[in-house]
């Protein structure tokens, strides 16, 4: 374990390949499975649910990244580990946190493009109309969050935006609620995915919450979001 955590940290670029690697496959399987028409009875189906899936589960890694972190520090501690005993040591996975978000960012927009073509044929009367529904309501203001951060999200907009950048990038919060609201919302019978995504969601919004609330768990010289030696 020492060995396989120090690995990596001295690595970063082969981690960097791992998650790149991820990231990419359910987009290269998506092009594959339309280009070859092999994507069942129902292909407007098959894309949504498809592309949806990969941008919540994209964006509970990158909000869980924070998380493992702070945990695997602890672990290592209690283990009486060599190496993992400090924040520092797991710098990898905050390395590859902003390549995660914008991969959900990225299938999102996959999400939308294949809702606006596929449903609506970029019909804007029958999109405005649309908007009456609750759950399309809910991913559209979610969609509108994840562009702010996308947008945001480069150093140069963290440097120029300063405090800013912090309060703006807060809104992670509410995104951890509106992306499995729209999935209840949607469907009629709220399936397995569901129940994961939920319970994923609801853990690390405590947790949040859980370290902003107790001193206890704040460290003044790295908070768990920052990358520090």
């Amino acid at each position: 374990m020492t060995s396989f955590i120090l690995t990596c940290s001295r690595h970063p670029k082969i981690v960097n390949l791992f998650f790149w690697i991820a990231c990419i496959v359910p987009a290269l399987h998506l092009s594959f499975r339309y280009y070859t028409n092999s994507m069942g009875p129902n292909p407007y189906e098959f894309l949504m649910n498809t592309s949806g899936h990969c941008a919540i589960i994209f964006f509970i890694i990158s909000y869980a990244i924070v998380p493992i972190r702070r945990w695997a520090t602890s672990f290592c501690r209690l283990a009486k580990f060599r190496y993992g005993k400090r924040l520092s040591d797991w710098n990898f996975l905050i390395y590859n946190r902003r390549m995660l978000g914008l991969n959900a960012f990225y299938y999102t927009l996959i999400h939308v493009f294949v809702y606006l073509y596929f449903e609506l044929d970029f019909d804007i009367e029958l999109l405005i109309y649309e908007l009456r529904r609750y759950f399309i309501l809910v991913g559209w203001a979610a969609l509108i969050i994840l562009i702010l951060l996308a947008v945001t999200s480069p150093k140069w907009m963290q440097k120029r935006l300063k405090q800013k950048w912090k309060k703006i990038h807060r809104l992670v919060d509410i995104l951890v609620i509106l992306l499995p609201l729209h999935v209840y919302m949607q469907s009629s019978i709220p399936d397995t995915y569901f129940w994961t995504y939920l319970f994923l969601c609801a853990a690390l919004l405590v947790h949040r919450v859980i370290v902003l609330s107790i001193p206890y768990f704040l460290n003044a010289r790295d908070n768990g979001e920052e990358v520090h030696r």
